[in-house]
């Protein structure tokens, strides 16, 4: 698929249903390594010029962890990518999306299984912020590339 379509960026939207799995395999920092895998194979093997990664979202349910083991893990994990997308190496063609206003506004009036944002208003509101994503990596793109 990306190499028939050959996208210049691309919004991953991935990691939250990962981190809720037991063991090592859940954790922060093994979530991480297989993001930055997936970032590094979008730009260096699919010529992918810009990849957003959005926040991992709280839940107020999960299928495996204690849901405020899980929180924790999405908190950490968003401070742990945050931090490497600022490195050198990922600086320029990785960046760390932020739901902005979705996580602030109380859980059960966005998500009625209190994991995915599945109600009318909590849909309507991620699908803006992903658009804005999608807006921002493609001004981000140097001028000889056409979007």
């Amino acid at each position: 698929m990306l190499t028939a379509f050959q996208p210049h960026c691309v919004v991953l939207d991935v990691g939250s249903n990962d981190l809720d799995k037991l063991g090592y395999s859940g954790s922060p920092t093994a979530v991480k390594d297989d993001i930055l895998t997936l970032i590094e194979s979008l730009h260096h093997d699919y010529s992918v010029i810009k990849v957003f990664w959005c926040q991992v979202l709280q839940r107020g349910q999960t299928r495996r962890k204690v849901v405020e083991c899980y929180n924790k893990d999405a908190y950490e994990l968003n401070g742990i990518m945050k931090d490497c997308l600022e490195q050198p190496q990922y600086k320029n063609y990785a960046t760390f999306w932020v739901h902005r206003g979705l996580c602030s506004t109380p859980l059960n009036s966005w998500s009625r299984d209190k994991i995915h944002p599945d109600t009318k208003e909590g849909m309507h509101k991620y699908m803006v912020l992903i658009c804005k994503a999608v807006k921002c990596s493609a001004k981000m793109l140097p001028m000889t590339v056409n979007p």
